[in-house]
């Protein structure tokens, strides 16, 4: 079975980005328009074109996040009231992510098969967690659906 393997990174100290790096390579930067929310997430390859939008939307206090990848394909990320599970569907497949009691650690299901593993180990930075991602899934919409998690985690942390 190949893994895909990733690093994603928070940089900046008072307005965060992210970097994706894939085998120690740079794969894509992430970025926020705008000081004060992270309302709109840019996704950029490294020919600085972009790969993936989401949008972060709130409806009856339900927090959703909207995805669209640069061929149209669009998908939704949502979370289950009062957890830290998320379902990310879109036309091609439904994820969802399912975290341990800490928060540090998540494992991302395609139906009952675990397809994806994110941590963060507690002695390591905090700033930077490691996904392995089994071949032949969405791994763009894996990484966004990672990078939106992080995103809630903050605001949560925050507020």
């Amino acid at each position: 079975m190949d893994f895909y393997k990733y690093t994603i990174s928070k940089k900046g100290f008072w307005r965060k980005s992210f970097e994706i790096h894939e085998d120690g390579h740079l794969l894509y930067k992430v970025s926020c328009p705008g000081w004060l929310t992270y309302n709109h997430l840019i996704f950029r390859d490294t020919n600085d074109s972009e790969v993936l939008l989401i949008e972060k939307l709130f409806y009856f206090s339900k927090l959703k996040f909207d995805f669209l990848d640069k061929s149209g394909l669009k998908a939704q990320l949502t979370r289950k009231f009062f957890s830290r599970e998320y379902t990310l569907n879109s036309e091609i497949a439904t994820y969802t992510a399912k975290s341990n009691w800490l928060g540090n650690e998540y494992t991302i299901y395609l139906g009952e098969d675990d397809i994806a593993k994110i941590s963060r180990k507690m002695m390591s930075d905090h700033k930077q967690y490691g996904i392995a991602i089994i071949e032949g899934n969405h791994n763009l919409f894996i990484l966004g659906m990672i990078v939106s998690i992080e995103l809630v985690r903050m605001a949560s942390k925050n507020g």
